[in-house]
C-alpha cells in the first residue's frame, strides 16, 4: 500500500514537472527572425496617418457622424488587407446633440455645442423657446468676478479653464453658462464641467473666435438667446471583428483589440487624437500580420461603447465569446490582448484588471497566465537570437535608443508584467477601464497593454490634441507590442491548457464564483390612484454598483 502511494506521488510529481517544463520551455528558434521582421516592418508614419484621420472626424462619441465614419474606415481597411470582416451590433445610450446655437439680437445664429449631461442622465437642454437674457462676462467665474453684475436671469459667458465655477453662476440664478475655449486644457477641466448630481442647468461651449465676438457683445450689455436640444437616445453600437486564418495552428487564436470611439465633455467635439493611438497601432499590426501571416489565426477586434460602461466589450463577451465556436473548442483563444496605449512613455505595462468591473483575482489570474507571463519575463521573446547575431532585445534597444535618445538596458525598460497579487493597477496614475476586463471575467486569458505611468493629460477636452503626441514613444511601444505578438502568434512551444481557460459564463475560484448574469426587469413607480405600481415607459435608469 505504501509502495503504491509512493508510486502515485512520483507520477504526480513527474506530471507537475513536465507541465512546468512545458510552460517554461524556450520559444521557437525562429521567433528571433519573426520579431526582427516585425521591428523592420512597423511604420510609425502609418500609425500617424491613421491617428490624423481619426482625429479629423469631429467626434467619435458613439452615435455621432464621426463614429460611423471611423467604423467604415476600419472595415474598409481590414477588408482591403484580406481579413474576413464581420460586424457585431449592440445597444447602448448616448447623448445626441440635435441642435445647439446662440442667437444674437439681430437674428444671426452662431454655432455652439452642449456639454455632457449632469448626473449622466440630465442633458444640457433649454426649453423649446431657448433661454433669453443679458450677456455678462465673468472671466474665470470666481465669486469676485460676479461683483457688481446682475446675474439673476442672465446668460453668463465664462472662460473654459474655470474649473467648477459654473456652479457659482447656477447658484446666483443665471439661466445658462457659455464656456469660451481659448487653448489646451487638461483632463481636470473636462471632468469639472459636469456634475454627477443631475442638476438641471444649461452649459454650452463655443470656440475662441465666437467667444471674442460674445465678449464684445457682453461689454455692450447685449441680449442673446441660447438654444440647446440634446436627447439621450438608444443607439446601435458596432464592434468590428476581423479574422485571418493561420498557416498551421488554425484552431488556435490570438485576438488583438483596441477601441475606436472617444469621449469628450463636449460630445459633438471630440477629435481625441490621443484616444486614437490604440486603434491606429492595431491597424498597423493588422497590416503586418496580413503581409507576414502567422501560424496561429489572428482575430482583430475594434471595440466601441468603451465610455458607456464597456458596453461593446460586455456585449461581445455575451453574444460572441460565450457561444460556439469559442465554447466548443472549434476555435481556441490562446490570448486576448488589448491595446490601450498613450504617448507619455516608451515603456509598457501589462494589466488585466481595471475600474470598469474591478474583477480582481490576481492570485488566480497570475497562475492562469503563467505560460504567457514567461514570454514577457524569464523566457521573454526579447531574448531570442536574430540572424544578425544579436538578441531581439539588443536590436530593439538599439532601435529605441536611436528613436528616443534614451538608453534601454533591460527587458523591463520595454515592458513590465503588472499582473500580480497586489497593486493590480501597476503604476497607472488615474482610474482606467480595459475592454479586456469583461473577457477576463469570462475566464479568457485576457490582458491589455497600457503605457506605463499613463496619464492621458489632454483627455476629454474639445480641442485637437494631435500635435501634443510624442510619436517617438508611440513608435517604441508599437515595436515592443509587435515583437511579442509575433512570438505569441508563431510560438509552437506556447503551452495553454484551453480546457481550463475556455470561455465560461461562471468560473469557480477560491470559495466563490465569478461570471455573467443578465438582469431583466421593468421600471415602475407608485400609482397613488391604484395603490400599486405602474410601469414607466422609455425610462433611463442609472444604477450604482
Amino acid at each position: 500500500m505504501v509502495k503504491q502511494r509512493n508510486l502515485l506521488l512520483i507520477i504526480l510529481f513527474a506530471l507537475l514537472l513536465l507541465q512546468f517544463i512545458s510552460a517554461g520551455a524556450s520559444p521557437d528558434t525562429n521567433i528571433g527572425e519573426l520579431g526582427f521582421q516585425a521591428i523592420n516592418s512597423i511604420k510609425i508614419e502609418n500609425i500617424e496617418a491613421h491617428i490624423k484621420y481619426f482625429s479629423s472626424l469631429g467626434s467619435r462619441v458613439d452615435g455621432y457622424p464621426g463614429y460611423y465614419s471611423a467604423r467604415d474606415y476600419i472595415i474598409t481597411f481590414l477588408k482591403n488587407l484580406g481579413y474576413n470582416v464581420t460586424v457585431h451590433e449592440f445597444k447602448t445610450v448616448s447623448p445626441i446633440e440635435e441642435e445647439c446655437y446662440i442667437e444674437l439680437e439681430y437674428g444671426r445664429r452662431i454655432e455652439a455645442h452642449a456639454l455632457w449631461p449632469n448626473g449622466l442622465i440630465q442633458p444640457s437642454n433649454t426649453p423649446a423657446g431657448g433661454y433669453k437674457g443679458r450677456l455678462i462676462y465673468v472671466g474665470k467665474g470666481e465669486m469676485k468676478d460676479f461683483d457688481g453684475k446682475d446675474v439673476a436671469g442672465a446668460i453668463v459667458l465664462m472662460d473654459y479653464d474655470s474649473g467648477r465655477n459654473w456652479l457659482n453662476a447656477a447658484k446666483l440664478g443665471a439661466k445658462a453658462v457659455i464656456f469660451v475655449g481659448t487653448g489646451r486644457y487638461d483632463r481636470y477641466e473636462a471632468l469639472e464641467k459636469f456634475s454627477m448630481v443631475p442638476v438641471r442647468f444649461t452649459r454650452v461651449y463655443v470656440d475662441e473666435n465666437t467667444g471674442s465676438l460674445l465678449k464684445e457683445l457682453a461689454a455692450k450689455n447685449a441680449r442673446v438667446k441660447v438654444y440647446s436640444k440634446v436627447s439621450l437616445k438608444e443607439i446601435t453600437g458596432y464592434n468590428i471583428i476581423a479574422t485571418l486564418e493561420g498557416t498551421s495552428l488554425k484552431d488556435q487564436i490570438i485576438a488583438i483589440s483596441a477601441r475606436y470611439d472617444s469621449w469628450s465633455v463636449v460630445p459633438a467635439k471630440s477629435p481625441a487624437a490621443g484616444e486614437a493611438i490604440g486603434i491606429s497601432t492595431l491597424l498597423e499590426l493588422a497590416r503586418f500580420f496580413a503581409e507576414h501571416r502567422p501560424k496561429r489565426t489572428i482575430m482583430i477586434v475594434a471595440f466601441s461603447g468603451h465610455w458607456n460602461g464597456l458596453a461593446g466589450a460586455r456585449a461581445f463577451a455575451r453574444d460572441v465569446l460565450l457561444k460556439k465556436p469559442f465554447t466548443s473548442g472549434e476555435l481556441k483563444i490562446y490570448s486576448f490582448v488589448g491595446i490601450d496605449i498613450g504617448d507619455e512613455n516608451p515603456k509598457l505595462s501589462v494589466l488585466y484588471a481595471g475600474y470598469g468591473i474591478r474583477f480582481i483575482a490576481s492570485d488566480r489570474i497570475s497562475g492562469y497566465l503563467a505560460p504567457v507571463e514567461l514570454r514577457f519575463t524569464r523566457n521573454s521573446y526579447l531574448y531570442s537570437k536574430t540572424s544578425t547575431g544579436k538578441t531581439l532585445f539588443e536590436v530593439l534597444a538599439d532601435t529605441a535608443s536611436r528613436i528616443t535618445g534614451r538608453r534601454f538596458t533591460s527587458v523591463e525598460d520595454f515592458v513590465r508584467w503588472d499582473i500580480v497579487s497586489q497593486d493590480w493597477w501597476g503604476d497607472q496614475n488615474y482610474p482606467y477601464m480595459l475592454d479586456t476586463e469583461p473577457l477576463a471575467l469570462a475566464n479568457v486569458l485576457a490582458y491589455s497593454f497600457k503605457t506605463a505611468g499613463q496619464r492621458n493629460l489632454w483627455w476629454g477636452n474639445p480641442f485637437n490634441d494631435f500635435y501634443t503626441i510624442n510619436f517617438d514613444n508611440v513608435y517604441v511601444q508599437a515595436l515592443t507590442i509587435a515583437v511579442h505578438l509575433a512570438g505569441l502568434t508563431n510560438d509552437e512551444t506556447l503551452s495553454v491548457k484551453w480546457e481550463e481557460k475556455k470561455p465560461s459564463r461562471f468560473t469557480t475560484l477560491y470559495g466563490y464564483m465569478v461570471g455573467y448574469t443578465i438582469l431583466t426587469g421593468e421600471t415602475m413607480k407608485i400609482n397613488i390612484t391604484s395603490g400599486w405600481y405602474s410601469p414607466v415607459p422609455h425610462a433611463l435608469v442609472r444604477i450604482y454598483p
